[in-house]
């Protein structure tokens, strides 16, 4: 079918891709469409097929085999450019095993493995320019997509030469050259504004999930750090608590008590003795052993020696 085409009293129509692809000397080259939008299915207004918010879409016609883009769409954004050469739904990729041999760190292969957008999907522009998407609808034909939806004035493209291209991906987009794929008296139309991302529910590398990952991996071993340093601190205030201080052992005192245990006439810190505080000296009781013998009365009394 034809992909865009006049109705009734419609300004000049919007060329094909070909046409686009042949601009200038009818050198072949890459053409950006205004946003993000590349398209639409079927020229319907509610289907719309595009890159992700705030990226561009670029047509690769086949005839540009110097790149391994050719006859793919590309979208680019900020410093990367992401664009497929086939695609694996969810039963060839886990059941039927096909994706094998480095096709599951393939970054140019799409694989559609989440369960709610498990089925492929492939869509082609005139010219055969065509592209992949996942999605939860299983439709094994190829769809067909417009520059335009039906009714819609035309839109604005641009051209784009080798160095230019060259650029783009060496993440120095260049200017591209304006090219308008209408009279210069017609307006851009008005797009839907909700697009669904070609690459939606694939596993394609995105930069974005990647960098947001990293920055929660480095969140959750902060986290964990501080939860082992707090619950070493806690641990080690605990076992502060449980130690008990040692007992206080007083020093011996005189007292009232000390005074009880001592014998009558005994001294604190004296060596015991059974000799009574008043007692004689020795020397009395030496006296009354050594004292002389009485004499019988015949003799002659003598008066005892006193001793010194």
């Amino acid at each position: 079918m034809g992909f865009i085409t006049s109705y009734g009293s419609m300004q000049t129509p919007a060329p094909s891709l070909d046409d686009l692809h042949r601009r200038e000397d009818e050198k072949i080259t890459v053409t950006r469409a205004p946003d993000e939008i590349c398209g639409f299915i079927s020229e319907r207004p509610g289907a719309t097929f595009g890159c992700s918010l705030g990226d561009y879409c670029y047509f690769f016609p086949p005839a540009s085999q110097q790149t391994p883009q050719h006859n793919r769409v590309v979208c680019c954004g900020e410093g990367e450019c992401e664009w497929f050469s086939t695609c694996y739904n969810f039963e060839e990729y886990y059941t039927s095993r096909k994706c094998t041999d480095g096709c599951e760190v393939d970054n140019y292969i799409l694989k559609c493995t989440r369960t709610d957008y498990p089925y492929c999907h492939t869509v082609s522009w005139e010219g055969n320019t065509i592209d992949y998407s996942c999605n939860d609808v299983d439709i094994t034909t190829t769809m067909s997509a417009a520059l335009t939806y039906k009714g819609q004035k035309n839109r604005k493209f641009f051209t784009m030469n080798d160095e230019q291209v060259s650029a783009l991906f060496q993440g120095l987009d260049g200017p591209a050259s304006t090219t308008e794929a209408s009279d210069s008296t017609a307006t851009k139309g008005s797009a839907p504004a909700a697009t669904e991302a070609k690459d939606s529910g694939g596993s394609g590398t995105n930069t974005g999930a990647i960098v947001g990952g990293v920055v929660g991996g480095v969140g959750a071993i902060a986290l964990f750090a501080v939860a082992i340093l707090l619950f070493l601190r806690m641990r080690k205030k605990k076992k502060g608590q449980d130690v008990s201080p040692p007992e206080y052992e007083a020093t011996p005192r005189d007292d009232n008590n000390n005074k009880e245990a001592l014998q009558p006439g005994q001294q604190a810190g004296a060596p015991y003795s059974d000799t009574p505080p008043n007692a004689a000296p020795a020397i009395h009781e030496a006296e009354v052993k050594d004292k002389p013998q009485e004499l019988a009365d015949n003799a002659p009394k003598k008066e005892p020696v006193e001793l010194a």
